[in-house]
Protein backbone atom coordinates (compact mmCIF):
# COMPACT_ATOMS: atom_id res chain seq x y z
CA UNK A 1 0.00 0.00 0.00
CA UNK A 2 1.67 3.04 -1.01
CA UNK A 3 0.99 6.46 1.58
CA UNK A 4 0.57 9.74 -0.44
CA UNK A 5 1.79 12.52 0.56
CA UNK A 6 -0.77 15.51 1.21
CA UNK A 7 0.32 18.60 -1.24
CA UNK A 8 0.82 21.59 0.56
CA UNK A 9 -0.16 24.67 -1.10
CA UNK A 10 2.08 27.61 0.55
CA UNK A 11 0.59 31.13 -0.10
CA UNK A 12 2.46 33.66 -1.81
CA UNK A 13 5.34 35.65 0.23
CA UNK A 14 3.59 38.62 -1.51
CA UNK A 15 -0.47 38.04 -0.35
CA UNK A 16 -0.53 40.93 2.26
CA UNK A 17 0.17 42.89 -0.73
CA UNK A 18 -2.24 41.34 -3.10
CA UNK A 19 -4.44 42.29 -0.93
CA UNK A 20 -4.36 45.18 -0.03
CA UNK A 21 -4.30 46.18 -3.70
CA UNK A 22 -7.80 44.36 -4.10
CA UNK A 23 -8.57 46.33 -1.34
CA UNK A 24 -7.57 49.81 -2.64
CA UNK A 25 -8.87 48.85 -6.21
CA UNK A 26 -12.12 47.79 -4.65
CA UNK A 27 -12.10 51.02 -2.85
CA UNK A 28 -11.71 53.41 -5.85
CA UNK A 29 -14.32 50.98 -7.77
CA UNK A 30 -16.89 51.98 -4.52
CA UNK A 31 -16.15 55.32 -4.22
CA UNK A 32 -16.42 56.36 -8.03
CA UNK A 33 -20.18 55.76 -8.18
CA UNK A 34 -21.26 57.84 -4.92
CA UNK A 35 -19.20 60.77 -5.64
CA UNK A 36 -21.29 60.88 -8.78
CA UNK A 37 -24.21 60.30 -7.70
CA UNK A 38 -23.19 63.10 -5.18
CA UNK A 39 -21.98 65.30 -8.70
CA UNK A 40 -25.68 64.39 -10.15
CA UNK A 41 -27.98 65.57 -7.16
CA UNK A 42 -26.40 69.22 -6.81
CA UNK A 43 -25.88 69.28 -10.84
CA UNK A 44 -29.56 68.39 -11.18
CA UNK A 45 -30.68 71.89 -8.86
CA UNK A 46 -27.76 73.82 -10.55
CA UNK A 47 -29.76 73.09 -14.04
CA UNK A 48 -32.92 73.84 -12.27
CA UNK A 49 -32.13 76.74 -10.75
CA UNK A 50 -30.34 77.93 -14.49
CA UNK A 51 -33.71 77.04 -15.97
CA UNK A 52 -35.76 79.39 -13.40
CA UNK A 53 -33.70 82.31 -14.35
CA UNK A 54 -33.37 82.34 -17.80
CA UNK A 55 -37.41 81.37 -18.12
CA UNK A 56 -39.93 84.72 -17.97
CA UNK A 57 -42.57 81.93 -17.54
CA UNK A 58 -41.40 80.18 -14.99
CA UNK A 59 -40.14 82.51 -12.46
CA UNK A 60 -43.37 83.31 -11.60
CA UNK A 61 -44.96 80.04 -10.39
CA UNK A 62 -43.70 79.41 -6.80
CA UNK A 63 -44.08 75.89 -7.31
CA UNK A 64 -40.69 76.64 -9.73
CA UNK A 65 -38.75 78.54 -7.02
CA UNK A 66 -39.45 75.13 -4.26
CA UNK A 67 -38.75 72.63 -6.87
CA UNK A 68 -34.87 74.22 -7.29
CA UNK A 69 -34.93 74.37 -3.48
CA UNK A 70 -36.02 71.22 -2.88
CA UNK A 71 -32.76 69.69 -5.24
CA UNK A 72 -30.39 71.62 -2.89
CA UNK A 73 -31.87 70.40 0.02
CA UNK A 74 -31.96 67.24 -1.00
CA UNK A 75 -28.09 67.43 -1.77
CA UNK A 76 -27.95 69.20 1.45
CA UNK A 77 -29.74 66.60 3.68
CA UNK A 78 -27.92 63.83 2.31
CA UNK A 79 -24.44 65.36 2.22
CA UNK A 80 -24.39 67.76 5.68
CA UNK A 81 -20.58 67.68 5.61
CA UNK A 82 -19.53 67.47 1.62
CA UNK A 83 -17.46 69.34 0.36
CA UNK A 84 -20.01 71.71 -1.75
CA UNK A 85 -22.54 71.57 1.47
CA UNK A 86 -21.83 74.94 2.05
CA UNK A 87 -22.88 76.09 -1.74
CA UNK A 88 -25.71 74.10 -1.49
CA UNK A 89 -27.22 75.86 1.67
CA UNK A 90 -26.32 79.25 0.32
CA UNK A 91 -28.21 78.84 -3.12
CA UNK A 92 -31.40 77.73 -0.64
CA UNK A 93 -31.05 81.37 0.59
CA UNK A 94 -30.29 82.94 -2.81
CA UNK A 95 -33.67 80.77 -3.89
CA UNK A 96 -35.87 82.42 -1.10
CA UNK A 97 -34.64 85.55 -1.55
CA UNK A 98 -35.28 85.71 -5.24
CA UNK A 99 -38.82 84.37 -4.58
CA UNK A 100 -39.55 86.78 -2.26
CA UNK A 101 -38.71 89.17 -4.90
CA UNK A 102 -41.84 87.84 -7.07
CA UNK A 103 -44.02 86.65 -3.55
CA UNK A 104 -43.53 89.37 -1.31
CA UNK A 105 -44.22 87.08 1.32
CA UNK A 106 -42.14 87.40 4.76
CA UNK A 107 -42.23 84.35 5.14
CA UNK A 108 -39.94 83.42 2.21
CA UNK A 109 -37.97 86.80 3.55
CA UNK A 110 -37.54 85.28 7.00
CA UNK A 111 -35.97 81.91 5.31
CA UNK A 112 -33.36 83.87 3.14
CA UNK A 113 -32.15 85.17 6.18
CA UNK A 114 -32.20 81.77 8.38
CA UNK A 115 -30.38 80.17 5.59
CA UNK A 116 -27.61 82.88 5.31
CA UNK A 117 -27.69 82.95 9.27
CA UNK A 118 -27.17 79.16 8.42
CA UNK A 119 -24.13 79.17 6.19
CA UNK A 120 -22.29 81.56 8.25
CA UNK A 121 -22.47 79.80 11.49
CA UNK A 122 -21.88 76.44 10.02
CA UNK A 123 -19.28 76.96 7.44
CA UNK A 124 -17.18 80.20 8.77
CA UNK A 125 -14.74 79.59 6.98
CA UNK A 126 -16.49 79.12 3.10
CA UNK A 127 -15.93 81.35 0.92
CA UNK A 128 -19.92 81.83 0.66
CA UNK A 129 -20.02 83.03 4.63
CA UNK A 130 -18.84 86.08 3.51
CA UNK A 131 -21.34 86.59 0.92
CA UNK A 132 -23.98 85.46 3.39
CA UNK A 133 -23.47 87.87 5.89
Amino acid sequence: MRFFRPIIIEPPRFSWLISLLLLLVWTAVAVAPASAARQDRLKGAKDCSQRLYKSKKRIRYRDQWMRCVQGYESYYRKYPKGRQADEALYATAKLYKGLYGYSRLSSDLNEAINRFRQVVKRFPKSRFADDAQ
